[in-house]
């Protein structure tokens, strides 16, 4: 499930997905890698709508949850992401 959060400003917005990816420790920064589009002027999408625009809604929320869900079965071997992976928005930071 996507929870929906509205923010009044970026450094709100920046404040809360520090806390939900770093939770608050400075140091796990280090851990994750941001990147942008090379252009202003293309639109703000994931790749993942971007490469199945064409699918329905209702098949797309299907293939969506089948590919966390083989990303996570994917990482349960690795004992350092279990705890990361009960949580949506850690593992798809992760993904």
């Amino acid at each position: 499930m996507i929870r929906e959060t509205t923010c009044k400003s970026w450094g709100q917005f920046k404040e809360l997905l520090a806390g939900q990816i770093y939770g608050g420790e400075p140091a796990g920064r280090r851990d994750f890698l941001f990147r942008g589009h090379g252009n202003s002027n293309w639109p703000l999408a994931p790749s993942f709508d971007r490469a199945f625009v064409d699918f329905h809604d209702r098949g797309r929320d299907k293939l969506e949850d089948d590919l966390i869900e083989n990303f996570r079965k994917e990482c349960e071997a690795e004992e350092k992401y279990r705890d990361i992976l009960s949580d949506d928005i850690q593992t798809l930071a992760l993904a």
